[in-house]
Order: structure tokens, then C-alpha cells, then sequence
């Protein structure tokens, strides 16, 4: 995580909150004992969608209407990119989505100029683009009180967009 997203000062808080909320799920990619991946979900059983509001009112409107699953966060270490663990990891958060009943799956990419981000994964898996917004990613990191780790400002400026998925239509390329 610290190498995709910087350190963030609440993680292991934010993670044992996960690996015990039954609403979450966090799995792990090792390597030699070594850990190299990790990717976390979540089931949104909540009708607050305030924080998409960003992404336009379409945006909200179609979420509404689904039992969504979301990607919160996916990080690969770098030595280990490029070998497919990251379509390994999204298909594993997949599985375990649709088996909890998930009738749509929502995630954003941080656009932060790198190639290293999910915005490429999200398409080729056939999500459909909402909204984008440079606010998402801002309001994120002011509730956390943190920097953002490309940019390294706290008001950080860097593009989030939105992505969704009806489940009928998901298909993660392997």
C-alpha cells in the first residue's frame, strides 16, 4: 500500500476495521512470504451516496438504483507489476461481491499521471465511465488529514473518475 498510495497515517486502523467488518472484504497477494498485493471491497448497504455527488447527478441517480459493491482500493508493489496479480486480485473481490448478492460494482481510479493507476483495468473490464472529478480525491484526503502521495498536497488537485458496472455485463479480461 505504502508503495501505490504513500503512507497513510490511520492504515492499520482503517484495514483491522476491514478484516473484521462482515460488510468488507480484504484480500492479499504474497510472494515468498512477502506481501505484494493487496485489494479491499466493500458492500454499500447504505442510501447515503453524498460523496459521489461530485461526479454529477447521473452519477448518483444510477448508483441509487443497484445493490453495489465497491472497490475501495487495489495496490500491487511495484517490483511485481505487470504479471496480472492486479486482475487476479479485482477477480477475487468480484467473486466475493456477486456472491453477496452485488448487483452492481463501482470503483474510482486516481488519475495522478501515472500509468500505474486502475483506469485502464476498469475498461478493459467493461466499466462504463460516470463522472470524473478533482474534488473526489480532495475530500478523501481532507476527512484523513493526509497528502496526496503523487502530488503531495493536501489539497490536491489530482482527477478521480467513476466507474460502474451492472453485474450481467462484468467481464474481467485474465
Amino acid at each position: 500500500m505504502n508503495s501505490t498510495f504513500g503512507v497513510h497515517p490511520n492504515q492499520r486502523e482503517i484495514f483491522e476495521k476491514w478484516i473484521h467488518d462482515p460488510k468488507y472484504i480484504v484480500h492479499v497477494g504474497r510472494a515468498n512470504e512477502r506481501l505484494i498485493a493487496v485489494a479491499a471491497s466493500n458492500i454499500n448497504n447504505s442510501q447515503d451516496f453524498s460523496q459521489y455527488e461530485v461526479f454529477g447527478s447521473s452519477a448518483v441517480k444510477y448508483l441509487k438504483k443497484n445493490k453495489l459493491g465497491s472497490f475501495l482500493n487495489l495496490a500491487v508493489h511495484p517490483e511485481f507489476r505487470k504479471k496480472k496479480i492486479g486482475l487476479q486480485m479485482a477477480n477475487a473481490q468480484v467473486e466475493w461481491l456477486l456472491t453477496n448478492g452485488c448487483t452492481a460494482l463501482v470503483g474510482t481510479s486516481w488519475v495522478s499521471g501515472s500509468n500505474d493507476n486502475s483506469e485502464h483495468l476498469f475498461e478493459k473490464a467493461g466499466f462504463e465511465k460516470l463522472g470524473e472529478s478533482a474534488l473526489f480525491l480532495r475530500r478523501q484526503l481532507k476527512e484523513s488529514a493526509i497528502t496526496c502521495s503523487s502530488c503531495k498536497k493536501a489539497d490536491c488537485d489530482c482527477m478521480s473518475i467513476l466507474y460502474a458496472i451492472e453485474v450481467g455485463a462484468f467481464h474481467l479480461p485474465i
